[in-house]
């Protein structure tokens, strides 16, 4: 049965954020990809699966990052990844 796929939407700094950080390249860059770029926009094409791995992802990459900055900015992803989450239910 084929799932579902979900548009979430993110700035292109919050995408590359993402992109730059190697931990969550390494397990869900391959979710990363399947993307539809418009303007300073970026639409991930995730299924309710892909979106739990990657808010999971976020979520550890945020609590053990290096610098407060780093820390903000993928809380931040975080907390848009997590909305969305909650909105397909």
């Amino acid at each position: 049965m084929k799932q579902k796929r979900h548009t979430i939407i993110l700035n292109s700094f919050d995408y590359k954020v993402l992109k730059n950080n190697s931990m969550i390249m390494i397990c869900c860059g391959i979710f990363l990809e399947k993307i539809k770029m418009n303007d300073d926009e970026v639409k991930l094409l995730l299924t309710e699966y892909e979106l739990k791995e990657l808010v999971g992802f976020v979520a550890a990459e945020a609590n053990h990052a290096l610098s407060k900055r780093n820390e903000k900015e993928l809380s931040d992803i975080f907390d848009q990844l997590e909305a969305a989450l909650y909105s397909l239910n």
